[in-house]
């Protein structure tokens, strides 16, 4: 795909920009670092339906925190990096990759620059296990202006550019970079009420030579209760597709919703519902058993979503933490329908000051037009933590993990046991 002109100047912008956000970091909260070493024993280590192999990967782990207070400048960073061996050569050497970090810096009186980047590796095939010969590292970089006029002492016009590239390492997904604009009008109706009308255009470019052009006229709210908070918006979206001088358009109803509540002191859930028409499918990856599954799509999609979760913490300091999400995605073009369901619980008890117990389990139904197939994901988990020390702590596990298909080729079974040592860094 060619690229525009103005790209290069952007990045080097944005990356001046990092630049002096770090440098304005220098004297805000330090960086907490992680280390840990971890070894992982599977008796099924390539996923496979029949002939399984065991194998035990030893890694290396670092993690990164930063975070800084409100100024001119802020920085959020998380980060976790990995470098693991399998000692039979199963696989070659591998690296991972999980980091989100956003910046942005105040130029002038309410106008702002905002920087932002997310790494992730991703299956790459969702109808095949999570090996490495399977995910891939997808890259999202963000940066923009935004710049807000008072209008007066109730209204605000919100303007925002973005550009916005995307990129896989080693897949056959396709890069793609491009640009969005927004204009929102904002009304304060009262201290707890606030709306308005907001117009979207974003044009993407893919390196196929395809190019996607949406926009997205909408009304939007937010409203706060005492423990409740409400916000959403309802619009129409125009979505136009261009392949080689062939242009299809489409259009259609979008919005959403969501909800958060503080039910007591020690519980809170929230419910998040939205429909989109969209070529940006980053925000409906789901997490399972540590990997990132995205949406496989070959262009824009319509997408109808719910997110639910619940946060409840007990007088004895266990936890249990529950969440839901569920979607549906329609290619636009071509009608492929693919659905997913994910269930994921995790539990945590102290034994005593120093040691926890932890039990997780996720539930994922998968199902895929193209080839009227349906899989079930099962991943079980028990362990135990070990506070060693104030900076050392130990951990153990046991898990099973299954894939059962109504589509040859696709099951398997896997057993597993995890050691790890972690020491943070003050």
């Amino acid at each position: 795909m060619g690229r525009s002109k103005g790209s290069g100047t952007i990045q080097r912008l944005a990356l001046a920009l990092s630049g002096t956000i770090a440098v304005s970091s220098v004297y805000a909260e330090p960086v907490q670092v992680r280390l840990g070493w971890e070894n992982r024993f599977s008796d099924n280590v390539r996923l496979s339906e029949s002939n399984e192999q065991s194998d035990i990967e030893s890694r290396v782990n670092v993690g990164l925190s930063h975070h800084t207070d409100p100024g001119q400048c802020r920085s959020d960073l998380a980060a976790d990096l990995g470098y693991g061996v399998y000692l039979d050569d199963t696989y070659d050497p591998e690296t991972y990759v999980n980091l989100d970090w956003y910046g942005n810096c105040e130029l002038a009186d309410r106008l702002f620059w905002d920087v932002s980047n997310s790494t992730r590796d991703v299956i790459e095939n969702s109808r095949s296990g999570a090996t490495p010969d399977n995910t891939s590292r997808r890259n999202i970089f963000r940066t923009g202006p935004r710049y807000t006029f008072r209008l007066s002492q109730r209204d605000y016009l919100n303007l925002s550019a973005e550009y916005e590239n995307t990129q896989y390492q080693d897949s056959d997904e396709s890069d793609s970079e491009g640009v969005n604009g927004t204009a929102a009008w904002r009304h304060l109706f009262s201290q707890t009420l606030a709306g308005g009308l907001r117009f979207t255009a974003e044009r993407t470019e893919y390196d196929t030579d395809e190019e996607i052009t949406i926009e997205t006229a909408s009304v939007f709210f937010d409203k706060a209760f005492t423990t409740t908070h409400v916000s959403g918006s309802l619009g129409v979206t125009t979505l136009e597709t261009d392949e080689d001088g062939d242009v299809r358009e489409s259009d259609g109803l979008v919005g959403d919703i969501r909800i958060d509540r503080e039910i007591t002191d020690s519980a809170s859930s929230y419910l998040e519902a939205s429909h989109r028409i969209t070529d940006d499918t980053s925000e409906y990856d789901f997490e399972f058993n540590g990997v990132t599954y995205d949406v496989e799509q070959r262009t824009a999609v319509e997408i109808t979503s719910i997110r639910v979760g619940f946060l409840k913490q007990f007088a004895d300091r266990s936890s249990i933490n529950t969440s839901l999400v569920a979607y549906r995605s329609d290619e636009v073009e071509t009608d492929i329908r693919e659905d997913r369901i994910s269930l994921d619980v995790s539990y945590r008890r102290p034994i005593n000051v120093f040691l926890d117990f932890t039990a997780g389990s996720q539930l994922a139904y998968l199902t895929y037009s193209d080839d009227d197939s349906e899989d079930q994901l099962i991943n079980l988990d028990v362990g135990l933590r070990y506070q060693w020390a104030r900076d050392l702590s130990l951990r153990g596990e046991v898990g099973h993990n299954r894939r059962l298909s109504d589509s040859g080729g696709r099951e398997y079974a896997e057993n597993w046991v995890l050691v790890s040592i972690d020491y943070q860094l003050r």
